[in-house]
């Protein structure tokens, strides 16, 4: 044998070796794909059974976003502006999907093409939503919605100023409070766009003693000063130039109580009371300077015997303005308090049975003080003087007299200030 053919040999008997392995294969594989596809159908069965799928509607319905809308357009209305979503999925899935968790959305592309130069017009669209959950399917109903677009109309209004409150008292706002910029561009449905009469700023006075540029927000308002709805204002600010001028100073000065007549005699004025006793007064610098105090109008006191309470007015002087301007006058009247003195004839008590007492001295002179009108008034029946003999026998003794006056009067002294009592027996 050659070399040639020893070498051949091993070769043929690998190629035999191949074609009998290739052909084991594909004796087997049809087998093997039977095998695979019972493993999937028994996957999917028993799967479907632990998780089956379910169709469920969400208890809340979903608003309808609009995207894609032309600028020139501006949506007025949706019908229905919610539509109800019905999911389909596996169970596990489907249960898990809230109504934050789908996105309905209306697209409104080339919308414009549509209304053809027409002011206002209704476009039906079909509905696309998503959800946020894997192997869910959703569905709407209705599928379609209703969408009313208008042209948005764009017209320019001036800005007006609007001030709340009032600067404090003594400061003004000089004219005129300009805004930068002084118009503003409205957009919106030609309705409410034609109800704009202007574009407010407000600026608010209270506590404002400087002058002051703040921006502030632009709101459309109708003639009225209603805010109008439904419209964009393009700035939406302005900065304003308020310029704070004092042309008014403050003062305090006190209040002056004018008075006429007298009290009835023996009566006087001990004190008088007003509320407010001060008074804050506003004006030109050179009129507060030359005021000292705000009279009141006159009050009577005339044959006054008892306190007098009046509300007055307050006699303002040209160019002063003040928040008071009545004052309560409380006028204190009360009666003099003068000396007296009366000639009394003291009463002898508590004497003893079987005896006599005669008086050396039988008129004293009690010195008392009082409202001056009860002194003049004053009799001597009006004063008790007694002589208490209690417990005294015969011969002659020297006492002390005890005095009782009316009320509201004082005793100054008693002359003299002892008597002498001379008592005996009964024969």
């Amino acid at each position: 044998m050659s070399s040639a053919s020893a070498e051949d040999e091993p070769r043929a008997n690998g190629g035999r070796l191949l074609r009998r392995g290739l052909a084991s294969m594909l004796t087997s594989l049809p087998l093997g794909l039977l095998s695979f596809a019972l493993a999937l159908m028994i996957w999917a069965t028993v799967t479907h059974e632990e998780n089956p799928s379910v169709r469920r509607t969400l208890p809340q319905e979903v608003p309808v976003e609009q995207v894609n809308i032309p600028r020139n357009l501006l949506p007025t209305g949706v019908q229905p502006a919610k539509v109800e979503i019905v999911l389909s999925g596996p169970r596990s899935a489907v249960n898990d999907v809230r109504a934050e968790d789908v996105t309905v959305r209306v697209d409104l592309s080339r919308a414009d093409e549509e209304l053809a130069g027409a002011r206002e017009a209704t476009v039906e669209r079909p509905l696309r939503a998503e959800v946020r959950r894997r192997g869910v399917r959703v569905e709407t109903s209705p599928e379609l919605v209703r969408v009313t677009l208008e042209r948005q109309e764009r017209r320019t209004v001036p800005v007006c100023v609007d001030r709340i409150d009032v600067t404090p008292p003594g400061f003004a706002v000089e004219e005129p409070v300009a805004a930068d910029p002084s118009e503003a561009a409205i957009t919106g449905p030609r309705r409410n766009v034609e109800a704009v009469e202007c574009a407010a700023a407000v600026v608010r006075l209270t506590g404002l003693t400087v002058s002051v540029s703040p921006q502030v927000t632009l709101e459309p308002r109708d003639a009225a000063g209603r805010p109008i709805g439904g419209v964009a204002v393009q700035p939406a600010t302005a900065t304003l130039s308020v310029r704070v001028k004092q042309g008014l100073f403050p003062r305090q000065v006190v209040v002056d109580v004018r008075l006429n007549g007298r009290p009835a005699p023996g009566y006087s004025i001990t004190a008088v009371r007003t509320d407010p006793n001060v008074l804050n007064i506003v004006g030109p610098l050179d009129v507060v300077n030359a005021v000292t105090a705000i009279p009141t109008e006159v009050i009577d006191v005339e044959g006054a015997r008892s306190d007098i309470v009046r509300s007055v007015s307050l006699q303002l002087p040209p160019g002063v303005s003040s928040g008071e301007r009545r004052s309560v006058i409380t006028i204190a009247v009360q009666a003099v308090r003068a000396p007296g003195s009366l000639g009394v004839t003291p009463r002898i008590v508590n004497l003893g049975t079987g005896l006599i007492a005669t008086l050396t001295t039988p008129t004293l002179a009690v010195l008392l003080s009082g409202p001056l009108p009860d002194v003049i008034a004053l009799r001597p029946t009006d004063v008790s003087v007694t002589v208490d003999a209690a417990g005294l026998g015969a011969g002659v003794h020297r006492l002390e007299p005890r005095v009782t006056l009316p009320p509201g009067f004082g005793l100054d002294g008693i002359v003299p200030d002892r008597v002498e009592i001379t008592i005996g027996n009964l024969r």
